[in-house]
């Protein structure tokens, strides 16, 4: 349980920077670049009007993704030796005694 607690810690910590270093790349490759259809300071028209996300639904989103990549490298723990043909999904089955097999 402890593993599951330290993988399912790091893989949150490892997002959280993640997000952090496309943030900073961002903001620092805006200052240099050309856009194809409106600058940096483009005012969108009144009828439309972006809104944030706001930290509850970025939280969420996080968790949820995080969950999925603990759930992936779950699975894939304990299937691929399966899938790589180490171990075969038969060899863990109890035995029947006294009856044939075919």
């Amino acid at each position: 349980n402890f593993f599951l607690f330290s993988l399912f810690y790091l893989a949150l910590k490892m997002l959280n920077q993640l997000r952090t270093a496309v943030r900073s790349v961002a903001r620092r490759s805006d200052a240099g670049r050309r856009f194809a259809s409106h600058g940096p300071d483009h005012k969108y028209s009144d009828s439309v009007t972006p809104i944030e996300a706001s930290n509850l639904y970025s939280g969420a989103g996080t968790l949820m993704g995080a969950v999925m990549w603990f759930w992936i490298l779950w699975r894939a723990k304990h299937d691929m030796p399966h899938l790589l043909g180490f171990e075969h999904p038969w060899d863990h089955l109890p035995e029947a005694h006294g009856e044939e097999h075919h």
